[in-house]
């Protein structure tokens, strides 16, 4: 009564090594998610390097756009639309990333974090695992993005946008993806019930480093947001100071959510 067809097919009997580690059961657990964003990131950075080939034919009437672009005397309409352009792609690879981490929030509540807990897995080990898999799905993501755009970019132009140019306004963006994970490290650490705190955070951050241009925003309230504190390249020179502190902030942050999740109490 009730079979199918078709049988289902049984599982392993024994799980393999890597599967036997909190980093693996994590990587376990979210693999269907990383690869569907990983893929979408690609065909994403692609569909914006696309319209490099024209882009004086689309900025040429569109007024919003050029309030959008970040003013750059001396720099060409291209790698203008460039750093607007990592700006939206590091904030959509902060998505997944933030992601992975807060799966430990969500595996809490469904009451399967104390199963991991009473074996020979301390709380260190557990939110560390999901610490790395989410460090590697930021950089992956952010990573695809650039080169989907690079690779698009340099088909369709004339003169094609140099792979270090790209690179490097792709990846200045890390330090403040990694405040965004020190952040919800924080919550999780310490105030779990408010993770979805970094999600409302995240959305400004997209607002008032993206929209401050149309909208006329103070460029204080940009620099509310890790994103706004960082340089844009290459129409800006780098500021090292500005990195250093941000990479430091985030550190900070994780260390303090270590600390707060050995010490509080696992809730369901």
């Amino acid at each position: 009564m009730g079979a199918g067809f078709i049988p289902a097919r049984p599982g392993r009997r024994k799980a393999t090594p890597f599967l036997l580690s909190p980093l693996g059961l994590g990587l376990r657990l979210q693999r269907t998610s990383i690869i569907a964003w990983a893929i979408g990131m690609l065909v994403l950075g692609a569909s914006y390097g696309s319209v490099f080939g024209d882009l004086e034919a689309f900025f040429t009437d569109n007024e919003i756009m050029q309030q959008i672009l970040p003013p750059g005397q001396g720099h060409t309409l291209t790698e203008q639309f460039l750093t607007l352009l990592m700006v939206v792609i590091s904030i959509l690879s902060t998505v997944p990333a933030l992601m992975m981490i807060l799966k430990l929030r969500g595996e809490e509540n469904k009451n399967r974090t104390e199963n991991l807990l009473t074996r020979a897995v301390s709380r260190n080990q557990l939110m560390a695992s999901m610490l790395v898999i989410s460090l590697f799905t930021g950089f992956i993501m952010l990573l695809l993005a650039m080169l989907g755009l690079w690779s698009a970019g340099t088909v369709v132009m004339e003169e094609p946008i140099p792979f270090y140019t790209a690179f490097n306004s792709a990846m200045v963006y890390l330090p403040a993806m990694w405040v965004m994970i020190g952040a919800a490290v924080l919550l999780i650490g310490i105030w779990p019930q408010a993770t979805v705190l970094t999600w409302l955070y995240l959305g400004f951050s997209f607002f008032v480093v993206y929209l401050s241009g149309i909208l006329q925003l103070p460029e204080w309230l940009a620099k509310l947001s890790p994103f706004g504190n960082i340089p844009q390249l290459p129409v800006e020179e780098m500021n090292y100071f500005s990195v250093i502190v941000m990479t430091v902030f985030a550190l900070v942050l994780m260390i303090v959510g270590f600390k707060g999740y050995n010490n509080r109490d696992i809730q369901g």
